[in-house]
């Protein structure tokens, strides 16, 4: 072979070393490279304690009204459950006397029902029976809520309205 052979030779098999043995340090690199946008990290959100150990949003907590233990209770149940538990939930868990043919709600978590009440009465100073008593009746309003949003997606799916016609 000549020596122009032996160079081309020589340069593949370096293209092919470095293509069969990549540097995973490299890699790692390229994927953390800071000034690639593809994505985009949320900023992290402040999180401070209430009660025993339920963690919430220190900018929403600051901004709740301590003045009346009903809306402070209201707003840390909303920083603490979505909607949907809230209205598919109820305090306790048991069964209601009121509806023997229904089956009873899943209790909410105890632990953070705890907590709430525990920051309710330490920053207002209400009773613990009265705070319990605002948690059942967000729990209720949110379930009537929520039958009613159901039941117009009924209707109108009923109705046909606002559905898009099918192309088949």
């Amino acid at each position: 072979m000549s020596d122009i052979e032996n160079q081309d030779v020589d340069r593949i098999n370096e293209d092919n070393d470095s293509d069969s043995d990549p540097d995973p340090a490299a890699d790692e690199a390229a994927l953390n490279n800071e000034d690639d946008n593809t994505f985009q990290s949320e900023p992290e959100v402040e999180l401070i304690s209430i009660g025993y150990g339920t963690m919430v949003p220190k900018h929403a907590y600051e901004n709740i009204n301590w003045a009346c233990y009903k809306i402070a209770t209201r707003s840390l149940l909303r920083l603490t459950f979505p909607k949907q538990i809230l209205a598919t939930h109820c305090l306790s868990g048991r069964k209601s006397p009121a509806f023997p043919n229904k089956p009873a709600k899943m209790g909410l978590d105890p632990d953070i029902v705890r907590d709430v009440i525990v920051e309710v009465v330490r920053r207002c100073g209400a009773q613990e029976n009265w705070i319990r008593s605002v948690i059942a009746s967000k729990c209720s309003e949110e379930a009537r809520i929520r039958r009613t949003q159901m039941s117009k997606l009924v209707a109108a799916r009923a109705n046909n309205e606002n559905i898009p016609p099918n192309n088949n």
